[in-house]
């Protein structure tokens, strides 16, 4: 129920903004190449995304794999606005 308007990178907070016209509940399926956004500790290993909907800190589902990291994000009706932050972005 709703719309992908438009992800932009933010360079500067290592994030990703993803613009959505969200018309009812339901969940988002991203699958981010870790070469475009990546979260990642010193020795490599995976670090945890942070999301924020509407300016507030959600819970989200992972699947990692080698080459992207798959996130299920819930929504509501209204949300407009999220943000994957990581560690980098391209």
């Amino acid at each position: 129920g709703g719309k992908l308007l438009s992800v932009v990178k933010n360079t500067s907070g290592n994030s990703l903004i993803i613009s959505v016209d969200s018309t009812s509940s339901g969940i988002l399926t991203l699958t981010i190449p870790r070469i475009i956004l990546d979260a990642t500790l010193n020795n490599g290993e995976d670090e945890d995304f942070f999301v924020v909907i509407d300016g507030e800190e959600v819970d989200f589902t992972e699947i990692p794999s080698s080459s992207d990291r798959k996130l299920f994000v819930g929504l509501k009706a209204g949300n407009e606005e999220i943000e994957i932050v990581g560690t980098f972005v391209i």
